[in-house]
């Protein structure tokens, strides 16, 4: 009897299409979080200590304008139960992105050729 019991709640944490959802953008999130860890020790090791500060100032500001870049959208993504619909918040995800990336990278060009720093950082490298 104790392993029916046990089997049928395995079968509804299987089955469980919120749960599912939750462990999705967790571990997604996780993953997001895991590669900076990972990968700091190696690119501190790379740069020097100036330029380690400005790939920290610049990663903090894509931080945040991840944000407003991807409006939530990454989370209408898992909660849409059609495909095609899944396709095409995907595709509106990524043309928004493109789109304010584009905006940034030429507001940082525009303002460093009139020779106003705008985020602080020396952005030669772009």
């Amino acid at each position: 009897m104790q392993f029916l019991v046990h089997g049928m709640a395995n079968f509804k944490i299987k089955n469980n299409p919120l749960l599912g959802n939750t462990l999705k953008l967790t571990g997604g999130s996780v993953i997001n979080y895991v590669i900076p860890i990972v990968s700091t020790p190696i690119l501190a090791r790379l740069f020097t200590p100036a330029d380690y500060g400005d790939w920290g100032i610049f990663s903090s500001i894509v931080t945040i304008f991840t944000v407003f870049i991807c409006g939530g959208y990454e989370f209408a993504i898992v909660e849409s139960q059609d495909n095609k619909e899944k396709s095409h918040i995907s595709q509106l995800c990524l043309l928004i992105c493109l789109v304010v990336n584009f905006l940034l990278l030429s507001i940082i060009l525009i303002s460093d050729s009139v020779g106003v720093n705008v985020f602080g950082f020396d952005s030669s490298w772009l």
